[in-house]
């Protein structure tokens, strides 16, 4: 009894039961083939039973369904390899389609890990139920964005255990749609030839490419380097000309309630430590901007460009070289620094001034509430004119939401 060995308990995975299934074929596996070499080659549906089973033990609420599987001979000399084709998920709120799903075990990942050596989907299309059509969507109505980063976090750490990380991962979606379940005609595309490359370096460290085209000529290359011990990361981000309006319905409300449509391009570097934002920095160049405002017409930007940087260390951020060309013929330039971000009181500083700027074109961007009065002025004692120059300097407080 000294000597009694506790048995080890092993939460649920589906890589980790793939693994045990090829470990039982390399036991095996000779001895039937020595038997019967067809024996291994018309086991598709024995393999597909069990991957299915795996699958949807681990997404319960997920249909499976595949075409093909193939598993690779036992005595080559390549890594052992399981290959599905056409496996199709699907979800309440999801269709996944893969044309073909590598999994590549090394001897040591089957008989220790557990985990593949690398993982390749290629040929993936994605279909998200358009839930916005028919309920809100409380991550987009909440107020402080940080609630969701959270949420993104919490899910992070719980499933990082759970499912360990390959060495490497290729995957290559074809394309990223909507559909309603209401109308099954509805499909719109949002995201075509999106690869993503994930490489494990050493014990800890996480790499990560990933480059996506949008409809039209949008397109969006990003790098993360990353730490997974304790959630900490770099990432950088570049973005070519994507219009927003595919998108505009998954943005927060307050943009969907200002903002139309616009091309955005732009620079975007990010640091977390321990799953907190440090710092953002980059600029940015908008164009073709169409705002809604309280007249019948849209306001028209032609462009709007600018540098931003925020320390959460020095609880600061600035947004500089603002540069707003409002169609027709009035161009603002602007200032704005947020102080004391996360304390009680946020002091926020703008400044702004233009020149050469005829009343007339002014004059629509004074209808707000606050401005209205400004506007009546001008309009009662006024029949047209030119801004020579003006400029002005707004300072104001902005309470913490308790």
């Amino acid at each position: 009894m000294l000597f009694m060995k506790k048995p080890k308990v092993f939460k649920k995975n589906v890589l980790f039961d793939l693994a045990s299934l090829l470990v039982s074929f390399i036991i095996l596996g000779p001895l039937v083939t020595s038997v019967n070499d067809s024996v291994f080659h018309n086991n598709d549906d024995f393999l597909e039973t069990i991957i299915k089973t795996q699958i949807s033990e681990y997404l319960p609420q997920y249909t499976v369904e595949v075409e093909k599987i193939e598993l690779t001979p036992f005595l080559s000399y390549t890594p052992l390899e399981i290959k599905i084709h056409d496996m199709k998920l699907t979800g309440p709120n999801v269709h996944i389609n893969i044309t073909e799903s590598r999994f590549k075990f090394a001897l040591k990942s089957v008989f220790l890990s557990g985990i593949p050596q690398s993982i390749s989907l290629k040929g993936a299309k994605v279909k998200l139920n358009n839930l916005l059509k028919d309920s809100k969507n409380t991550y987009l109505d909440t107020a402080d964005n940080s609630d969701l980063l959270s949420e993104i976090f919490t899910q992070t750490s719980t499933i990082k255990p759970i499912l360990g990380l390959p060495q490497k991962i290729d995957i290559i979606l074809d394309e990223l749609s909507v559909f309603e379940s209401k109308n099954p005609n509805y499909n719109k595309i949002l995201i075509k030839d999106l690869n993503l490359n994930i490489s494990q370096l050493g014990q800890k460290n996480l790499e990560a490419l990933l480059s996506l085209k949008t409809i039209g000529n949008g397109r969006l290359d990003a790098s993360l380097q990353a730490d997974i011990s304790d959630l900490s990361w770099k990432a950088t981000a570049n973005l070519q000309s994507i219009n927003t309006r595919p998108f505009r319905d998954y943005l927060p409300k307050y943009f969907q309630e200002i903002l139309t449509e616009f091309i955005f391009s732009g620079e975007l570097n990010t640091e977390f430590r321990a799953s907190k934002l440090i710092s953002v920095d980059g600029h940015f160049d908008s164009e073709k901007i169409t705002l809604n405002s309280r007249s019948e017409e849209h306001l028209n930007v032609n462009n709007f460009s600018g540098w931003f940087d925020y320390d959460a260390s020095k609880k600061r951020a600035e947004f500089t070289n603002l540069v707003l060309d409002f169609a027709p013929e009035f161009k603002l330039k602007a200032a704005i620094q947020l102080e004391n971000i996360g304390d009680t009181d946020t002091l926020i500083t703008a400044n702004a001034e233009t020149r050469d700027a005829p009343l007339k074109n002014v004059l629509p961007f004074l209808s707000t509430k606050q401005l209205l009065p400004i506007n009546n002025i001008f309009s009662e004692h006024t029949s047209d004119g030119v801004l020579d120059f003006a400029s002005f300097k707004i300072m104001g407080i902005k309470k913490a939401n308790t």
